[in-house]
C-alpha cells in the first residue's frame, strides 16, 4: 500500500512548480506596480522633430493626412448608420453597426489627437487635448 505523506502529495500536485510560478507572478506584479515605475526622459516637440529628422513641410503633410483620415472615418460612420436604418432593425445588424462605430470613433480620436499635436507643434497629453474643444475637430 502506498503511504500518503505531504511529500508524496507535493510530488503528485507539483508543489515545487506551483511555488516557483507564484514567485514569478509576484515578481511580475511588482514590475507592473505604478509606484515602482521610474519616470522616463520627457521629450519636447523640437527634440522629437530633430530626432525624427522631419521638416515643417512634412509635418504639415502629416497633419493634413491625419485630418483627412479623421473626416473619412466620420463619413464612414454616417454611411454605416444610414445603411443600418435602410436595411432594417435586426439585433445582428445593430451589433455590427455598433462595433463598426467603435472602430470609427477610435480612428477619429487617434487622428484628431495627432492632428492637434501637429497643429499646435506641441506634444500635449490627452487630458490637455480633451480640455481644449477647439482641437477636437481638425480642419483640412
Amino acid at each position: 500500500m502506498i503511504e500518503i505523506t505531504k511529500r508524496t502529495i507535493s510530488k503528485i500536485v507539483g508543489g515545487k512548480e506551483i511555488v516557483e510560478t507564484a514567485q514569478m507572478i509576484g515578481s511580475m506584479a511588482a514590475q507592473l506596480d505604478q509606484r515602482n515605475i521610474q519616470p522616463g526622459r520627457i521629450e519636447t516637440y523640437n527634440e522629437a522633430r530633430t530626432r525624427l529628422r522631419v521638416n515643417n513641410d512634412e509635418l504639415e503633410t502629416m497633419r493634413l493626412n491625419h485630418a483627412r483620415i479623421f473626416w473619412i472615418a466620420v463619413v464612414f460612420l454616417f454611411i454605416a448608420w444610414a445603411v443600418r436604418f435602410y436595411v432594417g432593425f435586426s439585433i445582428q445588424d445593430m451589433l455590427l453597426t455598433i462595433t463598426y462605430s467603435f472602430i470609427c470613433f477610435a480612428l477619429m480620436f487617434r487622428h484628431s489627437f495627432r492632428a492637434s499635436q501637429l497643429k499646435e507643434r506641441k506634444l500635449h497629453s490627452v487630458q490637455e487635448w480633451a480640455g481644449n474643444k477647439a482641437l477636437w475637430i481638425p480642419k483640412i
